[in-house]
C-alpha cells in the first residue's frame, strides 16, 4: 500500500495514474476512497478506488481500505496461520513419537491413536 504522504498532489488534490503517456495523471474524486489501487492485466496503472468514502481517519477511506480494518484482517490472517502451524507441529510431533515407538518395538497402534486423539 502506497503511503499517502508520497502521493503527488496538485491544487491540494491527490494525483493517480501518472505515467509518461499521461504525466498529469487523474485528479482525486473527493467523493471516493483515497486509496490507490492497481488495475489487472498488462500495463496496469494505479487509479483511485471507486468505493465511496466514510471510514477511517478523516472519513477518507472506504470500509475495505480503512487502515484499522486492513490491520484487523492482517492480524486475523496471521492468527489463522499461527493456529494451522501449531496444529501441524503437534500432529508431526505425535507422528514422530509413534514412529520412534514403532522402531523401539512398542505396540504403537493403540498408543499412536491415543496421541493423535490428543492432537485434535
Amino acid at each position: 500500500m502506497r503511503d499517502d504522504k508520497d502521493r503527488t498532489r496538485r491544487n491540494g488534490l491527490r494525483v493517480y495514474g501518472a505515467w509518461a503517456g499521461n504525466p498529469g495523471g487523474t485528479l482525486e474524486d473527493t467523493s471516493k476512497c483515497v486509496q490507490g489501487v492497481w488495475s489487472e492485466g498488462r500495463g496496469a496503472l494505479e487509479h483511485q478506488c471507486n468505493r465511496n468514502r466514510g471510514h477511517g481517519p478523516g472519513g477518507l477511506y472506504c470500509k475495505q481500505h480503512d487502515p484499522e480494518e486492513v490491520a484487523k484482517r492482517a492480524e486475523a490472517r496471521a492468527e489463522k496461520y499461527r493456529k494451522e502451524r501449531e496444529f501441524q507441529n503437534r500432529k508431526n510431533t505425535a507422528l514422530a513419537i509413534g514412529y520412534m515407538m514403532m522402531k523401539a518395538g512398542y505396540d504403537t497402534e493403540i498408543k499412536v491413536r491415543a496421541l493423535l486423539k490428543g492432537v485434535q
